[in-house]
């Protein structure tokens, strides 16, 4: 069966949520305080990107007419 649109913007939130939820961990390992200022910063400014990203998705399926 083939995906409605909706069904697709409720898989790419999930994935979205799911990369992001290990952005997070990441971001608290030692791994990440090891890497220099510059890709820190980058990776922070992802991670917030991320977060808008997915609002922005919620906020989309809470409107969505069938």
């Amino acid at each position: 069966m083939e995906q409605t649109a909706k069904q697709r913007v409720e898989k790419e939130l999930q994935d979205l949520k799911e990369k992001r939820r290990k952005l997070d961990a990441f971001l608290r390992t030692d791994a990440y305080k090891a890497l220099n200022d510059n890709m820190q910063s980058l990776l922070v400014e992802q991670q917030l990107v991320m977060s808008d990203y997915e609002e922005i998705l919620e906020r989309r399926l809470q409107i969505w007419e069938d």
